[in-house]
C-alpha cells in the first residue's frame, strides 16, 4: 500500500496559536436566528422585504464581505485542536444553537399561518429558514462525532428540527466510507453501511448519476 508522505513540522510544533477571532464565534449563535431578525423588521417597518433578510445577507452580504477580507490565514495548526476541542466555551455555544434553530422555526410557523402573507413572502421566509436549518444538519453531524453521550443527544436534537436523524455512527462511518481514497482499504461492515447511506441519500436522478442503477432502481 503506497503511504502519503506528510510534512511533520504542523504536528511537531509548539502549540502557541491565539484564536484571535474567539469572541466573534458567538455571531455563530446569532445567525440562526436570521429569519427572526427579519420578521422583526417586517414587524417595524412594515416593509415586505425584509422576508428575504436571511436571503440577502447570504448570498450578498456575506460574499461581499468574502471578497472584502480575502482569505483567512488564522486557521489553527494540527498542535492546537486538542487544546480547541477541550476548550468548552466553543462547545458551549454549539450547545446554544439548538434552541435557537427551533425559535426560528417555531416562530416562523407561528407567523405564516398568524398573518396574511403573499405567496411570494410565504416563499422568501421558507427559503431564509431552510437555510439556517441546513446548517442545524451540519451541527448535528457535528456533534454527532462527538464521543460524549450528551453531544449526540444534542445531535438528534437539533436534527429533529428538520426532521432526520443522521447522527448515528453508522451513517457517520457510511459517510466516511463514502468519501475515502479508493486506496484505503475498508471493513467490511462499512461496506453495507456506504451502500444503504448512498441509496437512502440520493434518490433523485440528477443528485448522483447512475446511483440508481447501482442501487437497482429504474428511471
Amino acid at each position: 500500500m503506497s503511504t502519503i508522505a506528510r510534512d511533520p513540522s504542523p504536528y511537531t510544533a509548539p502549540d502557541r496559536y491565539v484564536d484571535r477571532k474567539r469572541y466573534l464565534w458567538m455571531l455563530s449563535v446569532v445567525w440562526p436566528a436570521a429569519p427572526l431578525i427579519g420578521l422583526y423588521l417586517v414587524s417595524v417597518t412594515g416593509w415586505s422585504v425584509f422576508y428575504a433578510f436571511t436571503l440577502v445577507v447570504w448570498y450578498a452580504v456575506i460574499p461581499a464581505l468574502d471578497v472584502l477580507f480575502g482569505n483567512d490565514p488564522n486557521n489553527p495548526p494540527e498542535a492546537a485542536v486538542a487544546r480547541l476541542e477541550a476548550d468548552r466555551y466553543y462547545r458551549v455555544l454549539t450547545y446554544l444553537t439548538v434552541p435557537v434553530h427551533y425559535a426560528s422555526l417555531i416562530v416562523s410557523a407561528w407567523w405564516v399561518v398568524t398573518k396574511p402573507m403573499a405567496w411570494w413572502e410565504v416563499v422568501a421566509l421558507a427559503l431564509s429558514l431552510g437555510i439556517v436549518n441546513g446548517l442545524a444538519l451540519n451541527t448535528g453531524h457535528e456533534l454527532g462525532h462527538k464521543k460524549e453521550a450528551f453531544d449526540r443527544w444534542m445531535a438528534k436534537i437539533v436534527l429533529a428540527v428538520v426532521a432526520t436523524a443522521t447522527s448515528s455512527s453508522s451513517t457517520i462511518k457510511a459517510t466516511i466510507a463514502t468519501l475515502r481514497p479508493p486506496k484505503i482499504p475498508l471493513r467490511p461492515g462499512w461496506v453495507k453501511a456506504s451502500i444503504n447511506f448512498r441509496c437512502a441519500k440520493f434518490r433523485a436522478p440528477s443528485s448522483a448519476p447512475g446511483i440508481w442503477k447501482r442501487c437497482g432502481w429504474s428511471a
